[in-house]
């Protein structure tokens, strides 16, 4: 984690599918890692990553394509047709999407993400269940 939310940085680190988009640009700040979690959740939630592409290598076996998925994630467009989501909190997908927002300037924080009516929700009723699916809607 960045101590320094001003500080811009300039090389490109992590594995592809976390990348986000200023980071590509190499020009980025802080918010790659609010970037990076969103794109945890989302993966959590639907079992596959919010920017992915396969190709086909040479030998026939099936491999990732790092171009088209940075292709991808500069776009920053995210398939939330996914019918799980349906099976979620609608908390959820609009947390992502905080997250998951292309420009780092309109990205939500960790404090704003952590501040979000969900979370609380969700610590109060963990508080009274023993067991359950907290990211799982009751219903």
């Amino acid at each position: 984690m960045l101590s320094n939310k001003n500080i811009g940085l300039k090389s490109e680190r992590g594995s592809i599918y976390y990348l986000a988009p200023e980071m590509i640009k190499k020009n980025y700040n802080h918010k790659v890692d609010i970037w990076s979690a969103g794109v945890i959740f989302y993966i959590l939630v639907t079992g596959t990553p919010p920017f992915n592409s396969m190709v086909k290598g040479a030998n026939g076996n099936m491999g990732i394509d790092s171009t088209k998925i940075k292709e991808l994630i500069l776009k920053g467009k995210v398939s939330y047709k996914n019918k799980i989501f349906k099976k979620y909190d609608p908390e959820v997908k609009e947390i992502i999407k905080k997250m998951l927002t292309l420009n780092p300037k309109k990205r939500s924080d960790a404090k704003e993400i952590l501040k979000h009516p969900w979370f609380k929700k969700k610590k109060i009723k963990n508080k009274k269940q023993e067991e359950g699916t907290p990211l799982m809607n009751s219903s």
